[in-house]
């Protein structure tokens, strides 16, 4: 926490950019890419250098900047390519962008009826 509140990064603007699918063969999550943007990911590196230096466990998976649009159980074979011909449609969606004006500290709790999110903590950007 008192390393994330020393950060110091000016806002900046972020947009949705495609579609896709998490679970390669077996989809279960649907989600909205984010465009590419150099200020997030200055920004991730440098909370992930604090969490590490924290004694955080961070994954080492690539980080993909997404928003999820659905989590469900994988479908079967025709479902599935149905699925992935609906995403492949959405390949040139595009959001308005937005401005980042802060980062919030989440907590998730599983549930039965998947992941509940808590706002621990807000940290505004300059």
């Amino acid at each position: 926490h008192e390393g994330f509140e020393a950060v110091r990064a000016p806002g900046f603007a972020l947009q949705l950019q495609g579609l896709g699918l998490f679970g390669k063969e077996k989809p279960h999550t649907a989600w909205a890419g984010v465009a590419p943007s150099p200020p997030l990911m200055h920004l991730q590196s440098k909370v992930e250098t604090i969490a590490r230096r924290a004694g955080c466990r961070v994954d080492a998976r690539r980080f993909t900047p997404h928003v999820t649009l659905g989590r469900f159980t994988p479908p079967a074979f025709p479902e599935t390519a149905r699925l992935e011909r609906a995403i492949a449609m959405g390949a040139a969606f595009r959001s308005d962008p937005w401005q980042v004006e802060d980062m919030v500290l989440w907590r998730s709790h599983l549930t039965g009826k998947g992941p509940q999110y808590e706002d621990l903590a807000r940290y505004p950007l300059a």
